[in-house]
């Protein structure tokens, strides 16, 4: 690593630090947060391991191009927008939610995408596989090719209710919340085989927390942050049918590590003079399109890479973090999307805490938001279609 790279790269870890402690002081953490969907995952996810791996051997010279234009790119949208990080949350509950006229056609909806939801996890073969102690590593991916469509509208629907519901009912019963909020991830799981569905719902409780309560103290989100490589751990074994639980946390520990050397670099070292201009986010844009309408549409773009590195286990792809996308997609243009996404994610954020925008808006871009650009877009529209379905279904929006 060059003197450069390696002193631009403390320098931002000492600034996300201070940024750190200064929301410690005053209003404390909220998850959804560009803090925490973009700069500090940066830090974990980039930065760490390149700089432990610098220790080893030099990083390729389009991995410190990267490091050297985020950073700087991360660090002028850091103070353009430091005003945000201290301004508290904002949110005003729809008070007609809770009334008992439309409550029975959202019971029956909410029924309705919940057998759905178990319907996939039946013929996939992943929740049969999960309760008989199988290994279904290699079948949570391949098997939901072309049923993703058909998964993706319940998921969202589920998430988006369940929101609204604790909101609506659970405000001074956070024990019920969180039993909520835990017994639906494991649910997830179990459908999808997938360890993020009760990332999700961990997500979705904590902003219930802070809407309906106050925002997080720095030892929670310590603590929060903590626990995930535990969490994981576990859930991996479950799913590989294993029962070394212990060596699986330890893996999961230094994931971050682990992903940079065998994901990112791998694939930085192989795409130097060939870039795939904007490949990436399109399979995003025609996620909505079901493949029995369209029997080519293109897989997730993380199986695109795992080809390119020459990867053959079965299962899934190898995704790579949003800076390394960006030049996988763009080059060395790569500062004009970062810079794009940013202000997009700001933008977002910057609803959020708007007194004056409507609840219903800040739900959509709530549930929309992500650190990938890919998911973002993704999930915002399947949040759509899946608001189409409550107008159809209530005659309006705004009765979830």
């Amino acid at each position: 690593m060059s003197n450069i790279c390696y002193i631009l790269s403390i320098s931002y870890i000492i600034v996300l630090i201070l940024f750190f402690v200064k929301m410690a002081r005053n209003n404390g953490f909220f998850l959804y947060s560009p803090l925490f969907l973009i700069y500090i995952p940066f830090i974990t996810g980039d930065l760490l391991p390149a700089l432990s791996y610098a220790n080893q051997d030099k990083l390729p010279d389009n991995v410190q191009y990267v490091i050297i234009s985020t950073i700087i790119i991360y660090s002028a949208f850091l103070f353009l927008y430091r005003k945000q990080f201290t301004t508290p949350l904002s949110i005003k509950f729809p008070e007609h939610w809770r009334s008992s006229e439309y409550s029975s056609k959202r019971i029956i909806l909410y029924l309705v995408l919940v057998f759905i939801l178990l319907l996939t996890g039946l013929m996939t073969g992943v929740t049969i596989g999960i309760l008989s102690g199988a290994n279904v590593e290699g079948l949570r991916r391949t098997s939901e090719i072309g049923i993703g469509f058909l998964r993706e509208i319940p998921y969202m629907g589920v998430c988006v209710m369940t929101l609204v519901f604790l909101m609506a009912y659970c405000k001074e019963k956070v024990l019920k919340a969180g039993i909520i909020c835990l017994s639906l991830g494991l649910f997830f799981f179990l459908i999808t085989g997938h360890k993020g569905g009760l990332l999700r719902f961990a997500l979705i409780f904590l902003a219930y927390f802070c809407f309906c309560h106050r925002n997080l103290k720095w030892y929670e989100v310590i603590a929060y942050y903590s626990i995930i490589p535990i969490a994981a751990g576990i859930l991996q074994v479950i799913r590989q049918g294993g029962k070394n639980f212990l060596e699986s946390i330890i893996f999961f520990q230094s994931y971050s590590n682990v992903l940079f050397e065998a994901n990112t670099l791998a694939v930085m070292r192989r795409v130097e003079g060939y870039f795939y201009w904007g490949e990436e986010y399109f399979t995003g844009l025609v996620k909505i399109i079901p493949r029995f309408l369209w029997s080519n549409k293109p897989l997730s773009f993380d199986y695109t890479l795992k080809e390119l590195v020459g990867y053959e286990w079965e299962g899934g792809g190898i995704p790579i973090n949003t800076p390394y996308s960006m030049f996988i997609n763009f080059g060395y243009y790569n500062w004009i999307g970062l810079t794009v996404w940013l202000f997009i994610i700001h933008s977002c954020y910057n609803v959020l805490i708007d007194p004056n925008r409507s609840f219903y808006t800040k739900l959509v871009i709530l549930l929309s938001l992500n650190s990938t650009i890919a998911l973002f877009l993704g999930n915002l529209e399947v949040m759509l279609l899946f608001l189409l379905i409550c107008a159809f279904i209530y005659g309006r929006t705004k009765m979830i």
